[in-house]
Parts: C-alpha cells; sequence; structure tokens
C-alpha cells in the first residue's frame, strides 16, 4: 500500500524569528504543515504525527537553543533567543526530510544597542611605548533597559598581529581604556559593543619610542641581568606565575621569568600545543620578563623557557587548557566507537565513521571534539566533526593510502580513552555495507519525483549502478552528498510495478532489486455519494441509515468518512486500492464507546460501497468524507436526524373512516380504509375499532409503512 504523499513545497514559515532579530531579544516564528500531508510518525504530532525538523545556527555554526511548541492544528511555534552578534543567523525547516520552500533562511541579527550614541573620546594618534596609554568609550544611554550602559570590547594589535592586553574602567558615562604598548610602530586599536565595531573602528595609533632607547621586541627577555654564575647559569633562573600552571582557551595567562642571578644571556619561550598561541614579552626593567600567551584551543600545553638554548629550572611546565566558562574536563569518561575505530575492516578511498560519546560528563554538546588521521606517511588529516547537541559527535574521514593509521581523538584538548586508535586500511569493497532507503523505493504515484538515499559509508572502494524497469522508462538522476551518500530521483510516468537495481561494483546490494508500486492519482472530484442516509428525513435516531460511495472512476487512494453531532465525533473510514477493499466505519455511542459500523462493498461493482450509520440520539448530524485532507463533493453532508416515532405523522384514509355517504357505512358490508406510516418512523401498528356487537377485521400489507384494512361490521 502506498501512503497519501506529503508535500514540502506546501509548508509554510513565517513570524519575525525567520526575518530579521535583535540580539539578547527573544523571537519566535511559526511553521504551517497544515497543507503539506499527514507525514509520518516521526517527530511531531498533528492529527497522524508530521515529521518536522527545525534548526536555527549561528554566524560559526553553533545550534542555538529554541523552544518547539505542537499547536496542534497544523502549526509550531519556535522560539529562540540571539546571543551572539551574528551578522547573520541560519534558519533550516525540513518536513519529510525535506527542506521546505525559502529554507535555509538567512535571517540578520541586529546589535541590540543604539551605534548611533556610542563614541570614542581621547585616543591619540601618537603614543610613547612602554607608557600606559587610555581612552575613553561613551556608552550610557546606548543599551536596553536592563543594560542601559554596555560594556566595550576593546582588541589592540601590535604591528606583529600580537594583541596587547587592555583593561577597563567603568565611569560615569561609559568605561575608561588603558593599555601599554611595548612595540614602535603602527597599532590598531578595535571597539565593539555587541559584538558591532563603532563607528570608525578600528582606529590607528602609531607607537614612538621613548627618549631612551628602546630594545626590540625580541631582544627584551635578553636584558635580564644576573650578579653570580654557576656551573649551569640556566638552574639560576626562575618562571613562576599561574600561566605555567593553567589556563583558559581564549583568555591570555601570563608568568613572569626572573634572571637577575644569571649573567646576561639570550631567553626564549616557546609553546607546545593543539594550537599557536600567540606569545608577547614586557620587560619589567628590573631582571625580570613578563610573558603573556594567548592559547585558542583547549587541551594540552607545553611551555618551554629556556636560556641560552638551556631548559630553566622546572621547564618543561605542563599547562592544561580548559573550554571558557568550564573547570578542567574528565575526559576518561568520555567514548569512542564505530566502524572508523576499528582494527580491521576500514577500506580505501571509502568513508569510515565512528561516534564520540561525551553524555556522561556534557548532555548538550558544549565540548569540542577534534580527530585527526595520521597515514603511513604522516600526513594528518582532520576528520569531519558533527555536534549532535546531545552530547555525541559524528565523525568521518576518508583514508587515502594503505596500511596502518592512527586515529587521534580529542575531547577539549584531552585524548579520550583508547586514542590514539590503530587502524589498517586495506584496498577492496564490501557491497553488503551499502544501504538504500528512502520513500522512492516504498511507493508513490505517476508525474510525482520520487527519491531515496544510498549509504555507501564504509563500503569501500567501487561503482555505484542504477537501474530502473518497469512499464515505462523514467530518467535517473544521482547527487554525490560528498558523505557517503548518494541521493537519488526518477520520475515515473505510467502507473505499475517498477524494480529499482542498485548494485554496488556490480553486485546487488541488500534488497535490490526493490520492487516499487507506482499509482496514479486520486481526484477526488470524481467520487460520488449517493443515498437515503444523505437525503433530507432520510435518518432517524437509533435507525440505520444507508447511503453510498462510488470511488470507482476516482483513483486509489484512502477515504475516509467521519460523522459529527453536537456531541459526539466519530471517524469512518475505508481504504480504497485497486477499487478492492475492506473499509473500516466506526461511530462513537452516547456513553462513548466506538462501536464499528458496516460497510459493505457491492458484489460485482469494484469501488462502490454500501455505507450505514446508526446515529444515537435525534438532532443535527454532519457526516463528512474525504479523500484524504479533501472533501468530496457536497461534503460535509448537513442531516436532521428525526426522532425514532412520530405518532402525529401517521395517515389514516379511505371509505371506512371517511364514508363518502351522509347516511354512514351500510350494515354487514365490508368495509376498507388505509394507514399510512411512511412519515412516520418505526414502530408497531395497533388498530382498535369500537361497535356495539362483533365484527371481523382484517389487515393486509401493501407496502413498507403502508397497510389496507378491511372491516365487516
Amino acid at each position: 500500500d502506498v501512503a497519501e504523499p506529503t508535500n514540502p513545497g506546501k509548508v509554510r514559515v513565517y513570524g519575525p524569528g525567520v526575518e530579521s532579530v535583535t540580539r539578547g531579544q527573544p523571537t519566535h516564528f511559526t511553521v504551517d504543515c497544515k497543507q503539506a500531508g499527514p507525514g509520518t510518525s516521526s517527530v511531531l504530532p498533528f492529527f497522524m504525527t508530521r515529521s518536522v525538523g527545525i534548526n536555527v545556527r549561528d554566524e560559526a555554526g553553533r545550534d542555538v537553543p529554541m523552544d518547539t511548541k505542537d499547536m496542534r492544528d497544523g502549526t509550531f511555534n519556535v522560539a529562540y533567543t540571539a546571543k551572539t552578534p551574528g551578522p547573520m543567523y541560519t534558519v533550516q525547516v525540513f518536513f519529510e526530510n525535506q527542506e521546505v520552500p525559502r529554507s535555509p533562511f538567512k535571517v540578520p541579527v541586529k546589535p541590540n544597542v543604539d551605534m548611533s550614541k556610542i563614541r570614542v573620546t581621547g585616543l591619540p594618534s601618537t603614543a610613547p611605548v612602554n607608557r600606559p596609554t587610555r581612552f575613553d568609550v561613551m556608552t550610557a544611554g546606548a543599551g536596553p533597559i536592563n543594560t542601559p550602559k554596555p560594556r566595550p570590547t576593546i582588541n589592540v594589535m601590535a604591528p606583529s598581529g600580537a594583541r596587547v592586553p587592555s583593561s577597563l574602567c567603568e565611569t560615569v558615562d561609559g568605561y575608561e581604556c588603558t593599555f601599554t604598548p611595548t612595540t614602535p610602530g603602527p597599532h590598531q586599536v578595535a571597539v565593539d559593543v555587541g559584538g558591532v565595531p563603532v563607528r570608525g573602528s578600528p582606529f590607528p595609533l602609531n607607537a614612538v619610542p621613548q627618549e631612551a632607547p628602546i630594545m626590540p621586541m625580541d631582544q627584551v627577555a635578553q636584558r635580564a641581568a644576573a650578579p653570580q654564575f654557576g656551573s649551569d647559569p640556566a638552574g639560576l633562573v626562575r618562571a613562576y606565575g599561574d600561566g605555567l600552571h593553567k589556563a583558559t582557551a581564549g583568555v591570555p595567562a601570563r608568568f613572569t621569568i626572573d634572571s637577575r642571578e644569571a649573567p646576561p644571556a639570550a631567553l626564549s619561550v616557546t609553546i607546545e600545543g593543539p594550537a599557536e598561541a600567540q606569545i608577547n614579552y614586557v620587560d619589567n626593567g628590573d631582571g625580570t620578563c613578563g610573558v603573556d600567551y594567548l592559547p585558542v584551543e583547549p587541551g594540552p600545553y607545553t611551555v618551554n623557557v629556556l636560556y641560552k638554548d638551556k631548559h630553566i629550572q622546572g621547564s618543561p611546565f605542563p599547562v592544561q587548557v580548559v573550554p571558557p566558562g568550564r573547570d578542567l574536563v574528565d575526559a576518561s569518561k568520555v567514548r569512542a566507537y564505530g566502524p572508523g575505530l576499528q582494527p580491521t575492516g576500514v577500506f580505501k578511498e571509502s568513508f569510515a565513521k565512528f561516534t564520540v560519546d561525551a553524555k556522561p560528563i556534557d548532555a548538550v554538546g558544549r565540548g569540542t571534539v577534534k580527530a585527526i588521521v595520521v597515514s603511513p606517511t604522516k600526513q594528518r588529516t582532520a576528520c569531519i566533526v558533527q555536534n549532535q547537541a546531545d552530547g555525541t559527535y559524528k565523525c568521518s574521514y576518508s583514508p587515502l593510502e594503505d596500511g596502518p593509521h592512527q586515529v587521534e581523538v580529542m575531547y577539549d584538548g584531552m585524548p579520550v580513552p583508547g586514542s590514539p586508535f590503530r587502524v589498517q586500511v586495506t584496498p577492496g569493497c564490501d557491497p553488503s555495507r551499502v544501504r538504500a532507503y528512502g520513500p522512492g523505493l516504498e511507493g508513490g504515484y505517476t508525474h510525482e519525483t520520487q527519491r531515496f538515499t544510498v549509504d555507501l559509508d564504509g563500503a569501500g572502494q567501487g561503482g555505484l549502478g542504477l537501474a530502473l524497469e518497469g512499464p515505462a522508462d523514467a530518467q535517473i538522476q544521482c547527487t554525490d552528498n560528498k558523505d557517503g551518500t548518494c541521493s537519488v530521483e526518477y520520475l515515473p510516468t505510467k502507473a505499475g510495478k517498477y524494480d529499482m537495481i542498485v548494485k554496488f561494483n556490480d553486485m546487488d546490494v541488500p534488497g535490490s532489486p526493490f520492487t516499487i508500486p507506482i499509482r496514479d492519482r486520486v481526484d477526488p472530484s470524481r467520487i460520488r455519494c449517493y443515498g437515503p442516509g444523505l437525503e433530507p428525513k432520510g435518518a432517524r435516531a437509533q435507525i440505520p441509515a444507508v447511503f453510498t460511495v462510488d470511488a470507482s472512476q476516482a483513483g486509489e487512494a484512502p477515504i475516509s468518512l467521519p460523522g459529527r453531532t453536537p456531541h459526539n465525533f466519530y471517524p469512518l473510514s475505508s481504504k480504497l486500492y485497486s477499487f478492492c477493499v475492506d473499509p473500516k466505519v466506526t461511530h462513537t455511542d452516547r456513553s462513548g464507546r466506538r462501536v464499528p459500523a458496516q460497510v459493505v462493498p457491492k458484489p460485482g461493482q469494484p469501488g462502490i460501497y454500501d455505507v450505514t450509520y446508526v446515529p444515537d440520539q435525534e438532532g443535527p448530524c454532519q457526516i463528512e468524507v474525504k479523500q484524504g485532507q479533501v472533501h468530496v463533493p457536497r461534503s460535509p453532508f448537513m442531516q436532521n436526524v428525526l426522532p425514532v416515532c412520530e405518532p402525529h405523522r401517521v395517515r389514516v384514509t379511505g371509505e371506512g373512516v371517511k364514508p363518502s355517504k351522509p347516511e354512514g357505512l351500510p350494515a354487514g358490508n365490508q368495509t376498507t380504509f388505509q394507514v399510512d406510516t411512511r412519515e412516520a418512523g418505526s414502530g408497531d401498528l395497533e388498530l382498535t375499532v369500537t361497535v356495539s356487537r362483533p365484527f371481523e377485521l382484517a389487515s393486509k400489507f401493501i407496502k413498507r409503512y403502508y397497510y389496507n384494512i378491511i372491516s365487516t361490521l
């Protein structure tokens, strides 16, 4: 059987949340699926459950938390708050795994501050090195009610591209910024509020030497002097500070080098870790040197402090860099598993996938997973990592060489248990690993594009072969999704059974060939309903009412027949396939019980059915006949259910009750009269004649609800 198809093209998405949003302010939008068809049972309920996928991502591709509410009327309200400056968010909406019209939506994010009210004052165009430089950022009145004086972000860049530390102090009208340039040359001072640059930013500033000669930055660390010598002068140099023990990604870490006890010589600092860290030096002028470095990624780092190319005491210093706003993670609870990490079974030039599960320590996916594949020739290639926002991460890679590989898996910079994983890559293929799935392999309708997916994950090297056999030729289109899957489309033009043949390296994949029933789409306007059960005065309470549904010319599709009264709603449903079905009709009685009604196919008349319903009480009744969500002609039918019996509607006529002669009826002769109960409903007929002597009374049934009465007086 082929279910009623869905039409993602009829999904409507509207509201401020897909047009323009303001940072920090809640927004919303609506997804309207009323006209898109019933969908399948997977995500959100509406009558039949609809498969709706909604995703909001910020400018960095991170998932944005959202609140999705099913309104139970075929629409869904989605609320979210843009917490980063943008400039653009992306909203994707899927229905039955297909993107709806206009998706993805590019949503501009406006700052939640009035940038026209922000001014930068007191920033000179020239400043001396090694002396504090100050300027003001006036932000009062520029922010929302809850933060009327938003805090700016200052980023000062030295000529080398290194970041110069700066500090902020709140003032009456805003904030005062202080920084000290340590290198002569052009600097850039970037000022932004709420992630948006202020007018004129970045501002140029030229740092010039003071009157005293200034040593170049790469020689600053050599100025430390030591009055004492020893057998190993490097042992006389000390380093101390928090930056030698712990640090936070994105936050400068600082420490101090004290070389006052050692002879003047070259000092150097190097940092090893998951990513390069920018290093800045400041000569304190007293034999000590201040060092700050900026790690950009979490993970284990090593800080090397060298004196004349020799490690000083305590060097190298191990430093664990943690993510912003988080404590040191326990990566021992993270698991990595999947075919892509197995010792054998990974094929060359084939996608290999695995999963990183960090749910025990982070159920919302705040951590960072990094995976590197190291080939036999020591080539390092990053894996594709997808954050599922539930504490799991989907990873994939495609090895290009034979032989032993290593897969290094890091969570927040820490190796997970088992890393590095050793994987043996071999040439070859395994067609049994190929999976083909999707509605296009299950059934569909003529002149409508049918789609399915072929997943080649882990199947190895080889060619994908597709062929369609059936009543008519159909063009096949195959698109490589570059992730180990292919999307396939075809357009059948004639109804009947088709065979889709899917082969990998000339061998059938599991399930191939797939038998696909293709049918002509139904035309609801060609369904006819008629009969006494739909005619005026054709239904009485507690009496079966019958009508006919003729779908013999309408095609093949489900049909439903719900009946509605002021107190009850009871569905009467059936399905018509190839005009030979077993339809089901039910109604709900006064106590709320669902009682099966009688639906009988007419013998020898495919697609034609007698539908019987029994209304439980008198009053207005509505009969709906639908194909899918579309009413057939004249539906809904309005019916007024009459009482079971109406004696006042019985008609009695004839010579026996209204003699034609003035003198009346002659004694001893037979006489007749007629009783017509056709308009009176259902009940027993009782006759009583009162006379002064015995008489004979006979009743003859003429036709339904009509009687001829014969009496002899």
